[in-house]
């Protein structure tokens, strides 16, 4: 009576290592790419409210960090923390408004001429599409089919 049996290879247990490893490589590399991202659109950001300084809080409220949400979900994100990012990023209709003793306010424009072109979110925008390239190639490289564009 025949037997069948099954005989591994030396490069079955290669692929059974590479296996235990691939995600924790892979989770290391994709993370190098999320902080070159999120470093790389902080300054670009940081940049364009350099041209318009006055105080310099706009500037320096702009930072990178890492986060963690559990043991496995770890990111980069971008903030900026200026209190006054939100009208730098979104004033540019007229402003008017009545006070509570009647008073009109017609403030007008908040900038002189065309106000500044939206920055922060365009700007992640960019960042994140060429990180997400740079995951799609990581993948590739090790042989896994890839399909779509961010």
């Amino acid at each position: 009576m025949a037997t069948a049996g099954l005989v591994w290879s030396p490069e079955f247990a290669e692929l059974k290592q590479a296996l235990k490893t691939m995600s924790a490589d892979f989770a290391t590399e994709a993370d190098h790419y999320a902080e070159a991202a999120a470093q790389g659109a902080a300054v670009a950001v940081r940049q364009v409210y350099a041209q318009h300084w006055v105080s310099g809080h706009l500037q320096a409220g702009v930072y990178a960090s890492r986060f963690t949400r559990n043991k496995l979900a770890v990111g980069w994100e971008v903030k900026a923390r200026a209190p006054h990012t939100w009208l730098f990023e979104h004033t540019s209709k007229p402003r008017f408004y009545v006070t509570k003793a009647g008073k009109i306010h017609a403030t007008g424009r908040m900038w002189k001429g065309s106000p500044p072109a939206q920055t922060f979110i365009p700007t992640a925008v960019r960042f994140r599409r060429e990180m997400y390239e740079n995951d799609k190639r990581m993948l590739e490289r090790a042989g896994l089919l890839v399909s779509g564009d961010a």
